[in-house]
């Protein structure tokens, strides 16, 4: 492993769990309710277009996620929990390749799951929406 691979982990791992801890914070995780100052933002595509975008309750998600309430989260908006996941394990796959000495070029992706994707954000654009 070479010692430039291993500062990218280091640092990003480190700004990783800043931001967690930050919006963990940021979202209440100490206080009854949320801090006083945090209130949501509505989505610029509903307020322009009246639809639904594909991460319109994402935050509340990931807040009820951070409390423990994993079937709230999923009610607010299940594709931003799982695309968590998604983006956690190929995190934690890049992490991995990098402490095995390996270059980040070896995280393949194969394009059927980019055009999955792709094709699942479209889905539940569009059936959220109807």
């Amino acid at each position: 492993m070479s010692i430039r691979s291993l500062e990218y982990f280091l640092v990003g791992s480190f700004l990783i769990l800043v931001l967690g801890i930050g919006l963990y914070l940021l979202t209440g995780g100490f206080y009854e309710g949320g801090l006083p100052f945090l209130t949501y933002r509505t989505c610029m595509v509903n307020e322009l277009t009246g639809w639904y975008c594909p991460t319109c309750g994402g935050t509340r998600a990931i807040e009820a996620l951070f409390k423990g309430q994993v079937i709230a989260a999923l009610s607010y908006n299940w594709l931003v929990i799982f695309a968590l996941i998604f983006v956690s394990y190929y995190w934690g796959k890049s992490a991995h390749l990098i402490l095995k000495g390996k270059s980040l070029t070896d995280l393949y992706i194969r394009p059927w799951i980019i055009w999955g994707w792709l094709f699942l954000v479209f889905a539940f654009t569009l059936f959220r929406n109807i």
